[in-house]
């Protein structure tokens, strides 16, 4: 008796997810090492990765204008310069570096950053 409106939920569920996942745009991971000590940081790219979800955050606000974090990720267009899309954000680099073992020895620690994929992105 409950198995036609099951199937007819799950159904439209499903429908409905994939027209939401057609609406988002990908998510771009960006893989790299950071390396250096208390006085310097070199980075070294790994690898680029489109994900198999779609974009999780708000596409509506795609400019940080907090200015939270160490560093910062800026998605440029290449022909006109316009920024795409920037992120704030802090590493666990940037708190070992203010440690006394960051005077003595350098280290590396891999990192990821996540952002929207625009039509005009070159990946």
């Amino acid at each position: 008796m409950f198995r036609l409106p099951l199937r007819f939920f799950a159904a439209a569920l499903a429908l409905v997810t994939g027209f939401a996942c057609a609406a988002q745009p990908a998510t771009v991971r960006v893989d790299y090492t950071h390396s250096g000590n208390a006085l310097s940081d070199q980075y070294a790219l790994e690898r680029v990765v489109i994900e198999p979800l779609p974009w999780p955050g708000n596409t509506a606000r795609n400019f940080d204008e907090t200015n939270r974090g160490q560093n910062r990720v800026e998605v440029v267009d290449a022909k006109t310069g316009d920024l795409l899309y920037s992120r704030g954000f802090s590493t666990v680099f940037g708190e070992w570096r203010t440690t006394d073992e960051a005077n003595k020895i350098s280290r590396s620690f891999q990192e990821s950053v996540r952002l929207c994929a625009k039509e005009t992105m070159v990946v």
